[in-house]
């Protein structure tokens, strides 16, 4: 093998080097056109760049003409575009909308060689000029597909504030019902896909959390943090009671005295008229077959549920709730009476519910309700899936309701969603159940549980029934007092798959 290496190597016939030679031609053909690539993209990459910035500059100020604007936004564009090639500007303006398109000619280097000795590149760029729209949905997730959903029968109305999908998957907005939303925007960073009306405009640009100041306080969550509801020491108290009431036949008081307590501050169970004031409150707070006020002021959901059973009527004037820790999460039911309204000023002006960020993420809050359910305020989960739905018009009465959310889903067959989080607590709630009724029953305690409401069936036609109607009437804040997010009043971006140009 050495010896034909070394008779080839000292082999001056030529015909290696005119081997080398037909090879060399393609091979040079092949760098030559790559680097015209690089080239053309590079200018092509330059020239889009200054037509979204000529765009975004012509359609925000509101004391030009059509002709101005398209002057100005052909001076923006070449105060921009600093490449020596001409390029052909063509713009149409108006005061909502600015349209521009460049062409240019490039010479190529290589590609001369097949013919090609000049590239054309036509680029564009569209921007719309944005209000101050109050935005009453937003999913905050960037890259979910169908991070906004609409299924079954669920029907959104909302014509007086805009929805702001801010995910960028082709699907981010995905319209699986039977009906259409209605709003007065509805903006997606990325994709639709579905049947949404003349207002969805897809290719948005995304916006920012409008909440992304909110900071929550931690605390360690032992039962030293918490004004209501150790329940921690309940459940093992509650287990003892079972085992000498099986045992022995009877209670010992001190655990009587303590399971009363955790029924009497975390559980709040009617008829009786009841009471609640801000605070922590240790392992979740829940309303079942009660009236219940709640006192202005912040309350702290630590390491546990917010849950509105079914019979519950709870009502609260500048109250907001908070999510922190461990398995907080937000469940209402089907007949239920909630007639909640943010705080008008304050840290948490504005917002009924509350996720820290921190707490608690990758969890399923649910909205379930009827028409008597009324949020003047925000619903703000931003690492919480929130799934709304339920019976008839939800939020008919509500001057001003908006959701703020990881992802967002609107449905009305809500008793389908499977949560892990839900199941969890269901199965804690019914040993509570056990044993408060076990001491009603011996006389030891004043609370018995009976959910036998929440078996009732509505009655009327089928479509009625399971229509979830969310509807959103979105005042001024000097209407309502409340403040509520706002788009950005600029210009954004938007797809030039139908510009006119």
């Amino acid at each position: 093998m050495r010896r034909i290496l070394k008779n080839y190597l000292k082999n001056e016939s030529g015909q290696f080097a005119l081997i080398a030679a037909i090879f060399a031609v393609p091979l040079v053909v092949c760098i030559g056109i790559a680097i015209d690539t690089a080239y053309i993209h590079s200018k092509s990459t330059s020239l889009q760049t200054s037509l979204d910035s000529a765009a975004l500059a012509a359609v925000i100020p509101g004391n030009l003409n059509d002709n101005e604007r398209e002057n100005f936004a052909k001076e923006v564009f070449h105060h921009n575009y600093d490449d020596p090639f001409p390029v052909d500007v063509k713009v149409i303006a108006t005061g909502a909308r600015v349209d521009i398109q460049g062409t240019i000619e490039k010479e190529t280097l290589f590609m001369g060689i097949g013919g090609a000795n000049k590239v054309t590149q036509r680029l564009k760029s569209a921007a719309i000029k944005t209000v101050e729209d109050v935005i009453c949905v937003m999913t905050l997730n960037e890259t979910a597909r169908g991070s906004l959903r609409f299924e079954k029968n669920a029907l959104l109305q909302a014509p007086n504030c805009s929805i702001q999908v801010n995910s960028s998957d082709q699907n981010a907005l995905i319209a699986a019902g039977n009906y259409e939303p209605n709003a007065k925007r509805i903006c997606v960073h990325g994709g639709v896909n579905g049947n949404v009306g003349p207002v969805a405009q897809a290719n948005c640009s995304a916006l920012p959390d409008p909440y992304a100041h909110i900071t929550v306080p931690n605390v360690v969550g032992d039962s030293s943090d918490c004004n209501y509801g150790p329940i921690d020491a309940i459940v093992p108290a509650a287990a003892q009671a079972l085992f000498e009431y099986l045992l022995f036949g009877s209670i010992n008081q001190n655990i009587v005295d303590e399971v009363n307590l955790i029924m009497n501050t975390t559980f709040a169970i009617g008829p009786n008229n009841d009471v609640r004031y801000p605070g922590v409150y240790c392992h979740g707070l829940h309303f079942y077959d009660t009236e219940t006020t709640l006192m202005p002021g912040t309350y702290y959901i630590q390491d546990g549920p917010l849950s509105v059973g079914a019979g519950a009527k709870v009502t609260g004037d500048g109250v907001t709730f908070v999510f922190r820790g461990d398995n907080s999460y937000l469940y209402t039911y089907d007949e239920v009476a909630l007639d909640l309204t943010a705080p008008r000023t304050g840290e948490y002006a504005g917002l009924i519910f509350v996720q820290d960020r921190n707490s608690s993420a990758d969890m399923t809050s649910i909205i379930k309700g009827n028409a008597n359910i009324k949020l003047v305020g925000t619903t703000y989960l931003p690492t919480q899936d929130l799934f709304v739905g339920g019976l008839g018009e939800m939020g008919a009465t509500s001057p001003a309701m908006a959701f703020i959310a990881n992802n967002i889903t609107f449905t009305s067959d809500i008793d389908e969603i499977i949560s892990q989080n839900e199941d969890d607590f269901q199965f804690f709630k019914f040993a509570m159940e056990e044993v408060a009724n076990m001491l009603f029953r011996m006389g030891l305690s004043p609370y018995q549980v009976d959910y036998s409401s929440a078996n009732g069936a509505a009655s009327g036609s089928l479509e009625q029934d399971f229509t979830t109607n969310i509807l959103t009437h979105i005042g001024s804040q000097a209407e309502t007092g409340i403040p509520f997010a706002k788009s950005d009043g600029g210009a954004r971006l938007i797809s030039v798959d139908n510009t006119p140009l």
